[in-house]
């Protein structure tokens, strides 16, 4: 038989041509289904051709019977609870599950499973996290299996349940698990090259102010010598004229200030999971705010109408991240319009307008059709960093840091 002949053969053999009707008879495709269909088919048989059909009923009433009771019986003695080892991580980090299952009755109950709320395509899947083969009778079991979340969030999303099948997997009987300690998850952040420094033998990241009196930049003017001054600083030529010793009095150092925005507008954002651009945009954000912050740069970062000033003190990052973790995005909000002071760096796609006052953006390039390809090319004009596949987003972000980082922190 000739290759075209087998294809034509397959495509007669395999095609649905009652799509329409799928709904209606899906049910079948499942054991319990094909079990009451044959059942039926027995009473059919006992009614009109032989009473032996009612024989083939009984057999096959009993297994459905069987099939449904066992499971939801045995899981009336069930009780299970489960914690993570600890309360936060970040993306992709492997987080210890602890699980407590009680059984009440004196006879073992086989093939468990703990389902929901672990992972993105619960909604769709209801995906074992775990599955157990057997909890001994009047016994209490305690185990732990290893988690690696994939998303950042609150786990488990929804509440888990307890399910078994068992014997003939006809029938799922289900019941809740307690939660005693919830996770949550932060995005993951990327290590960023650090920032250049200037010339000498500065060692953060300060510019020179006249608004303030050190050592760090031009002369500003001259002053009585105090105890601890540098004799490079002494103003000989005053010195001589006033009898007395005379330094110069330089700049101070004033700290850079950098706001990072990441704009939280639901129509500027696409896709689903950990590759959603709003994803990509918070793990973005929080990398260029450590990658500032190691070097002494006075940091904020603005998610939505939250504003968090970052310090030294952890509890500020723990906010931070926190709130990253919580966050789910929902209808077009209006970035706060309000005035930022020194550097704004802001992280957006570019479906979305710039924002007012931005110094540098971060821009991730999600247009999907040719209007939005239009669109978003009079909005790009030349980004300070371009994303331009959101699988390789954080290669392409490390790469353009490294040869933009110099700019990062000067005014414009």
């Amino acid at each position: 038989m000739s290759t075209k002949s087998t294809w034509f053969l397959s495509n007669v053999l395999t095609r649905d041509y009652t799509p329409w009707a799928n709904r209606y008879v899906y049910w079948l495709k499942t054991p319990f289904g094909a079990l009451s269909a044959a059942a039926f088919c027995g009473l059919l048989i006992g009614w009109f051709v032989t009473p032996q059909g009612y024989a083939i009923v009984g057999a096959i009433v009993g297994v459905l019977a069987i099939g449904v009771v066992w499971p939801w019986i045995g899981l009336r003695g069930i009780a299970c609870q489960l914690g993570f080892s600890q309360a936060r991580c970040e993306e992709g980090t492997n987080v210890t599950v602890e699980v407590e299952i009680v059984n009440r009755w004196p006879f073992p109950v086989w093939g468990l499973a703990i389902e929901r709320g672990f992972f993105v395509s619960d909604a769709q899947g209801n995906s074992a996290v775990v599955s157990l083969a057997r909890i001994p009778g009047w016994s209490t079991c305690r185990f732990t299996f290893p988690f690696q979340p994939e998303l950042r969030g609150a786990y488990p999303e929804i509440s888990p349940q307890i399910t078994t099948e068992f014997p003939f997997g006809l029938w799922k009987a289900l019941r809740p698990c307690n939660v005693s300690q919830k996770l949550l998850v932060w995005p993951r952040f990327y290590p960023l090259a650090s920032l250049p420094l200037p010339a000498g033998a500065a060692q953060h990241l300060f510019s020179p102010s006249d608004q303030r009196s050190g050592d760090e930049g031009e002369r500003i003017g001259a002053r009585p010598y105090r105890q601890g001054d540098s004799l490079r600083n002494v103003h000989w030529a005053q010195t001589a004229r006033c009898d007395r010793m005379i330094v110069c009095e330089r700049q101070g150092a004033a700290q850079t200030n950098v706001c990072i925005v990441i704009d939280c507008q639901a129509a500027s954002h696409r896709g689903q999971g950990a590759d959603a651009t709003i994803e990509w945009a918070l793990r973005i954000g929080g990398s260029v705010a450590v990658a500032l912050f190691q070097q002494n740069v006075r940091v904020s970062l603005e998610i939505e109408n939250q504003n968090f000033a970052l310090d030294a003190n952890p509890a500020s990052w723990r906010k931070m991240q926190d709130a990253m973790a919580r966050f789910a995005l929902s209808n077009p909000v209006r970035l706060p319009s309000r005035r930022r002071n020194g550097v704004v760096i802001v992280v957006r796609t570019n479906l979305s307008e710039p924002l007012c006052g931005e110094s540098r953006a971060i821009v991730l390039n999600v247009a999907t059709n040719e209007s939005e390809k239009s669109d978003a090319h009079q909005r790009m004009a030349s980004p300070w960093i371009g994303i331009d596949s959101l699988p390789a987003a954080a290669a392409e972000l490390q790469n353009g840091w490294k040869k933009q980082r110099k700019e990062a922190w000067r005014h414009v």
